[in-house]
């Protein structure tokens, strides 16, 4: 009897361009010009988080295998499995095994399932297959090695990871070979780009396996969990401080992707699409105002995302000091502002030509206008903690 167990549903969305570009599944990229044209569809994938409650020889639902050789596992679940899921609670196991007299080239363990028929063209009656032949599709997948468990014989070397195709809605018969993975022989989990060109024909049906990394054929085993359309990277560097009166422009990176453990990304800079946190679409973004920046790029298939803090503060190689103001109602140099710093803790005490104080602040805010002062020479003394204190002379016109 099989075991009940609580069916989490989440639901994975491929945007698919027929023209094989492809955002994530969330519209992160507004539908506005010139993007509004190109035609897509959408392809669900029910649980990719392979959520279910752990249990031994049945996948999550609604994940399928096809018989009694096949018996994936919901993770975490093995005696001596101390793996954490990636995402959620739960992600799956697989395994293929040696050589045995029933099986002489060994089996292998794998799940499929049938994708929602969708519309052949928008608004059309007619339903279709919706892996379409010559389009391009792609997603993140997270994946690890279990390694030697206690609690199971067959976990004992690296394998590889595949990725199907099948014409009907039957997984258990894979048509075309669409993706396969390095050899996975890392403990931790890793994130995995899969981009694919159904060649042959249009289909129905996902199916994933796990499978020998070398022959002769051997016990080995791999763990999934994950499936997503957008992804954390390191495309801005870090957190950084810029001087007051400069400007700041972030541009995205995108060689130090494959450190954060994302394989198999294209880093050509021309054939990223971006967003901006202002809303803006262009390969940089001028910055000239303190906050938090992120930035949203697609690659022709899925979303990379990563946002940064932009801090100003003083510095004293930009430190400007004016020596005349205007202050005559016409919006031009109205009032006293020193460039190069901000608007924090500087203190500023002002004397006219006799050394009387005709105006001080304790946290000066950039707005003396010498406002009921008459025209002439005045001196300033202007100070702040840990920088060099700044004294000279001003010229008020009027």
């Amino acid at each position: 009897m099989r075991h009940c167990f609580r069916v989490v549903r989440v639901v994975f969305l491929l945007v698919v361009f027929n023209l094989g570009f492809c955002l994530g599944a969330v519209p992160v990229f507004a539908q506005t010009a010139p993007y509004q044209t190109m035609p897509y569809h959408w392809v669900e994938i029910t649980n990719p988080s392979f959520e279910g409650a752990p249990q031994r020889d049945y996948p999550p639902f609604p994940w399928r295998s096809c018989d009694w050789t096949s018996t994936p596992d919901i993770q975490p679940i093995w005696n001596g499995n101390t793996q954490t899921a990636s995402d959620g609670k739960t992600y799956l196991g697989l395994v293929c095994r040696g050589e045995t007299e029933v099986f002489p080239l060994g089996s292998y363990e794998s799940v499929f399932q049938s994708l929602p028929l969708k519309p052949v063209e928008p608004g059309s009656p007619f339903y279709g297959p919706v892996l379409k032949r010559d389009s391009t599709y792609c997603f993140f997948i997270d994946l690890c090695f279990p390694g030697p468990s206690s609690g199971s014989s067959s976990i004992l070397s690296p394998a590889i990871f595949r990725l199907w195709a099948t014409e009907g809605t039957n997984g258990c018969t894979p048509t075309e070979l669409l993706w396969t993975s390095p050899v996975i022989e890392h403990r931790e989990w890793r994130t995995y780009k899969v981009q694919f060109t159904p060649r042959q024909t249009a289909y129905f049906s996902l199916a994933f396996d796990c499978y020998f990394a070398q022959m002769p054929f051997y016990h080995g085993g791999i763990f999934l969990d994950n499936i997503h359309q957008q992804e954390r990277a390191n495309l801005l560097g870090k957190d950084t401080l810029v001087c007051y009166s400069r400007t700041y422009t972030l541009r995205p990176s995108f060689h130090t992707m494959e450190s954060d453990g994302i394989i198999g990304q294209d880093t050509t800079r021309e054939q990223f699409v971006y967003q901006w946190s202002d809303g803006s679409w262009a390969d940089s973004l001028l910055i000239s105002q303190p906050g938090t920046y992120w930035v949203k790029a697609s690659d022709g298939c899925v979303v990379y995302q990563d946002s940064i803090q932009v801090n100003f503060t003083e510095c004293e190689e930009t430190f400007r000091v004016p020596n005349v103001i205007t202050p005559n109602g016409d919006k031009d140099n109205e009032v006293f502002r020193f460039e190069g710093i901000g608007k924090e803790n500087w203190q500023l005490q002002v004397y006219n030509r006799w050394g009387k104080l005709v105006y001080q602040s304790r946290n000066y805010q950039q707005d003396w206008s010498a406002e009921g002062l008459p025209a002439g020479i005045y001196y300033y003394h202007l100070a702040k903690t840990g920088f060099r204190s700044r004294t000279g002379w001003l010229e008020v016109l009027r």
